[in-house]
């Protein structure tokens, strides 16, 4: 029940590594699908589902929905901002004595070119 903001929103947007424009290619010689808008509905989306969790005090949710706007953030070409929600994302896995705690060290270390699943942050 307590993932169902972070789930509406890949259901709304898709997660980061569907969108990514990188890895979107149209037919030779055209462009791909217009993707313009699709970085700031994310965005939107899992800002919104960060504060419900916070609402309801579920930072294991919490989590899950900031390594995502991380993810999205580093898709559109943020990495400032990406840098910012994982940076979030890692104290509370540091807090919870998360075994993904290793995996946001790694996007913080190397500024992750690669979104990751987001079904394997929010358990």
């Amino acid at each position: 029940m307590a993932l169902v903001p972070l789930r509406a929103c890949i259901r709304a947007v898709g997660p980061p590594r569907v969108w990514d424009r990188s890895r979107i290619r149209g037919p030779p010689g055209r462009d791909g699908p217009d993707l313009s808008s699709l970085p700031a509905k994310a965005i939107a989306c899992y800002q919104h589902a960060i504060d419900l969790y916070r609402d309801l005090g579920h930072r294991r949710g919490g989590f899950g929905a900031l390594t995502c706007l991380g993810d999205t953030h580093q898709s559109a070409d943020d990495p400032a901002a990406a840098r910012a929600a994982w940076q979030e994302a890692l104290a509370i896995l540091v807090d919870l004595a998360h075994p993904d705690v290793d995996k946001i060290r790694s996007k913080l270390a190397d500024g992750d070119t690669q979104p990751s699943s987001p079904a394997s942050t929010s358990t």
